[in-house]
């Protein structure tokens, strides 16, 4: 989860283990990663908006919640109404608890399945409030900007603004000669974004229907057949005096083939995951 500056992520672990992120200023050329392939998956969930973390992870003991009161005065949750996290508390003898509308957050903590991580931000050197009130910090590139910070989170490099995202530097470092047929390890349900943005390639997108292909090969009737024909024909052309046309199609050849690769590798998988119909989620 990502509040903006000096709010809270939460982080994952699986029954394998615990995930472990770095990011590194990767450039293609410089060596290749070697690891054994895994039927392993990350599942990251960015959420593009404003989080008000203080009313999500709230102080919960007496003497905390009373400063958490009086900063928040008629946004403050009832006492009453958190949800305890497992009588947990940190350096400073706070005990927290959970907006009441987390209750699967609860549990997953809980069961230490689920971490926060919280008062960090995408900073380009150690600060103190003292050297940014008088203007000697070295600060990131728009720091009050929602913009600019969302787009720091995906980069880790709040001292320039680029279209390259640390899960892209990954899929360079242990993909670096993917052939363009193969469906690359970085996966979106959320259209294009920067995090999984690369120097060598960019992610996958798919729907939550699965991936997109030409609906004329998808249902077998003649007058699909005679689109798919002429379909095929086009894409079969050669452009070479038009980089525009052979760009366009050369994109759009690699789109179907991942599409066919994809729908077969998937349509026997059963999902049979339980998800929570909670309004609180959003679709």
């Amino acid at each position: 989860m990502r509040p903006g500056p000096g709010g809270c992520r939460a982080a994952g672990r699986n029954r394998t283990g615990i995930y472990r992120t770095g990011v590194w200023r990767y450039r293609p050329g410089t060596g290749d990663i070697h690891i054994q392939p895994a039927r392993k998956a990350l599942v990251f969930i960015m959420l593009d908006g404003g989080n008000d973390s203080f009313n999500m992870l709230v102080p919960r003991d007496d003497r905390h919640y009373r400063e958490y009161r009086n900063s928040r005065s008629n946004l403050a949750l009832p006492q009453h109404s958190l949800l305890p996290l497992d009588n947990r508390s940190d350096q400073q003898s706070r005990e927290f608890g959970l907006h009441p509308a987390m209750p699967e957050v609860q549990t997953l903590f809980n069961q230490q399945k689920l971490a926060f991580v919280a008062n960090i931000a995408p900073m380009t050197e150690p600060t103190t409030k003292q050297a940014m009130q008088n203007g000697s910090a070295k600060l990131p590139l728009g720091l009050l900007s929602h913009a600019d910070q969302f787009r720091h989170w995906q980069t880790s490099r709040p001292d320039a603004r680029i279209n390259q995202g640390w899960f892209g530097y990954f899929a360079d470092a242990l993909q670096p000669r993917r052939p363009d047929t193969q469906i690359p390890m970085n996966i979106s349900l959320a259209g294009s974004n920067i995090m999984q943005n690369g120097v060598l390639g960019s992610h996958y997108s798919i729907t939550d229907k699965g991936s997109v292909g030409l609906i004329v090969n998808e249902e077998k009737t003649p007058l699909n057949q005679a689109l798919l024909e002429s379909f095929e024909t086009l894409l079969n052309t050669d452009y070479g005096q038009d980089p525009f046309k052979q760009t366009y199609l050369s994109q759009t050849r690699q789109a179907q083939s991942r599409h066919q690769t994809y729908r077969e590798a998937t349509d026997s998988a059963k999902v049979n995951t339980y998800f929570s119909d909670s309004p609180y989620l959003s679709n």
